[in-house]
């Protein structure tokens, strides 16, 4: 596994994680900021930036997971079939 720290603009701490098991290449994103209700819509957006995301995770076989809710933070999670090269 690998694994990334920094901070964003407003604080809040940044980790990235990279790790591969059980034929799956897996990558991580989680931050400690604000977070957000998914089932809200995009505030002063179209709101297509997570669908989006989740269209090219599919377009290549993976599947993309978001854990987030007010106050908590955010993970944000993109699993691959396949083993690191």
């Amino acid at each position: 596994m690998r694994s990334e720290r920094q901070r964003s603009r407003d604080g809040a701490r940044i980790c990235r994680r990279r790790w591969a098991g059980q034929g799956q290449v897996v990558l991580d994103v989680a931050d400690d900021g604000h977070g957000f209700d998914l089932s809200q819509p995009a505030s002063g957006g179209a709101g297509l930036g997570l669908r989006a995301m989740r269209d090219r995770v599919a377009e290549h076989g993976g599947q993309l997971e978001i854990d987030t809710s007010p106050g908590t933070g955010t993970v944000v999670r993109a699993a691959f079939p396949g083993t690191p090269r």
